[in-house]
């Protein structure tokens, strides 16, 4: 695949263009932040010098797909400009707002777009998991959700994490709450969401059912930033081949994701 990379000179954006060699894509055009020190200068990368955008809307190469690690209100604009390009996009930004993912949908009209908060395979898998255990375990089964990253995500709790969240909400008709004081109620079913930051941690979620007499955890541990980067590439082919529309893995794995 040819591939515009947005966010390309971030953590993701590096990993993005070294798992392209590894897989045998290439990225044609390269795109960061408004401002960003090395904007309109000539990049190095593995298929030769690249000149670093600041609009997408200045691609002048064809691509099959753009691929976004990048800001919120980047993402955006990164999906309008491919839209209006008539190419589809696969998003990992997180932290989107409900204004940001309704701006998504709306240049969905045009092309395919998928956005999700975490595109590890493992984590769909971790999700098909969860959503097993909250549609069988008692009520009386309490659910506590931890997530750890490293000290410079932006975001808390992690998208992927409210995800999880929602996913045992909704199996059981429940709220999503986030941390916890003294002066909260009980917890009345609810699912309770924990945000830590500290270190370099790449990504950890853990989901608990919390019985009487036993409990059940489940977790996921990203060891690299290339479980991202891979299994953005793999969504990638897949979206692709999609009509226009807003997607989410579960679309793309209908068998497999819940």
């Amino acid at each position: 695949m040819d591939i515009v990379l947005n966010g390309a000179l971030g953590k993701m954006g590096r990993m993005v263009l070294d798992a392209c060699k590894l897989k045998g894509d290439r990225v044609v055009a390269i795109i960061e932040r408004k401002g960003h020190p090395q904007i309109f200068s000539m990049v190095e990368t593995q298929w030769g010098a690249l000149k670093l955008l600041d609009d997408a809307k200045d691609v002048q190469v064809h691509a099959d797909v753009g691929i976004d690690f990048s800001s919120p209100d980047g993402a955006v604009e990164f999906c309008e400009a491919m839209a209006s390009l008539g190419t589809p996009v696969v998003s990992g930004t997180t932290g989107l707002s409900k204004a940001h993912l309704e701006r998504m949908m709306l240049a969905s009209q045009k092309v395919a777009i998928l956005w999700t908060p975490n595109a590890s395979f493992g984590v769909s898998c971790l999700r098909e998991v969860v959503s097993l255990l909250a549609s069988i375990l008692p009520a009386d089964y309490d659910c506590e959700i931890v997530e750890v990253h490293h000290r410079h995500k932006k975001d808390a709790p992690s998208g992927t994490a409210m995800m999880l969240a929602e996913v045992v909400a909704n199996a059981r008709g429940v709220k999503v709450r986030t941390g916890r004081n003294a002066t909260m109620d009980q917890r009345g079913g609810d699912v309770f969401v924990h945000a830590l930051r500290g270190g370099e941690v790449v990504g950890e979620h853990t989901v608990l059912f919390l019985g009487e007499t036993d409990r059940i955890e489940v977790k996921h541990t990203a060891l690299s930033r290339q479980a991202f980067a891979i299994g953005a590439l793999e969504l990638a082919r897949k979206i692709v081949q999609k009509p226009a529309g807003f997607y989410t893995i579960k679309d793309l794995f209908p068998g497999i994701v819940r």
